[in-house]
């Protein structure tokens, strides 16, 4: 082999060990740092931020049974160890689903973490930080009695679907569907939240809930009769411009996620650890 390649073989390679033995990003991974929130986020020191939440969407964000103080939950508890990760308190700021990104807009809150599927027209209003995926579920009472094994199946009957969800979408499209093969319209009705929806199925005034496919219906009086693939992704909702806290966010979403602590969050809520998404901030 050529003299002059071997010496630089040889070069290139004592550059790359003094670059890996040297540097301590290459050397190990990102970890959290609560300790330097001043210095890595120097916008954030001193604040405590509001999260907006609705504790009513079990088991997105809702309220222990043993303690009703006490907000849990696949993004609650996610939240925690992201502001804990970063370094800055926060406080939860409960109210109803449908009102939590209007406060976000308003200034009323920093962010709004529960289950906020992005879409373009939301991302006019709200910056994205994503972090993971949509499945959507039919529940039907127990025992299936309208025999509904898809979507097709809604034609003719009164379904269910919180306000401002994508499921609310979804039944419009099954219902121009139906209209189009000559079959009777769905029926679409839209509850303020997934309670008062499912409060509409369990007492016989809608025939089906479309929402998110999780074991967190109660099986004594309803079952899950189909389930999809949404394609969606889901994120934290930030005020649009907030920079300094997006980024915060991504950065210690990254950490949790390659530790293994994100994965624990799914098993602890009953849901699917493939739902997760690579975090990623989305401005438009």
């Amino acid at each position: 082999m050529n003299l002059r390649l071997l010496a630089s073989i040889g070069a290139c390679a004592v550059v790359l060990g003094i670059l890996v033995s040297g540097s301590p990003a290459l050397a190990q991974a990102a970890k959290c740092e609560p300790q330097k929130v001043a210095t890595k986020y120097p916008g954030l020191a001193g604040k405590t931020l509001k999260v907006g939440v609705s504790a009513a969407d079990k088991p997105t964000s809702f309220r222990d049974e043993n303690d009703p103080n006490k907000i849990t939950g696949f993004d609650p508890e996610f939240a925690k160890a992201v502001f804990a990760c970063i370094g800055v308190p926060f406080e939860f700021s409960v109210g109803g689903w449908s009102g939590l990104m209007p406060a976000l807009v308003a200034g009323q809150t920093d962010v709004m973490w529960d289950g906020l599927y992005y879409t373009p027209e939301r991302a006019k209003s709200v910056d994205y930080v994503l972090y993971t995926s949509a499945g959507s579920a039919i529940v039907v009472p127990k025992g299936n009695p309208k025999k509904i094994h898809s979507l097709d199946d809604l034609c003719g009957l009164k379904s269910v679907s919180q306000i401002g969800s994508t499921e609310i979408a979804t039944m419009q499209k099954t219902s121009d569907a139906c209209v189009a093969a000559h079959k009777p319209e769905v029926t679409i009705v839209a509850s303020q939240d997934r309670p008062s929806g499912i409060l509409q199925l369990t007492t016989g005034r809608v025939d089906a809930y479309l929402g998110i496919a999780i074991a967190a219906y109660d099986p004594a009086l309803t079952e899950i009769a189909y389930t999809y693939s949404t394609g969606i992704k889901i994120g934290v909702g930030v005020g649009k411009g907030n920079k300094v806290l997006e980024e915060a966010i991504y950065d210690s979403i990254k950490i949790l996620q390659a530790d293994g602590t994100a994965k624990k969050f799914y098993g602890m809520f009953n849901l699917d650890p493939a739902l997760d998404v690579p975090a990623q901030i989305a401005l438009q």
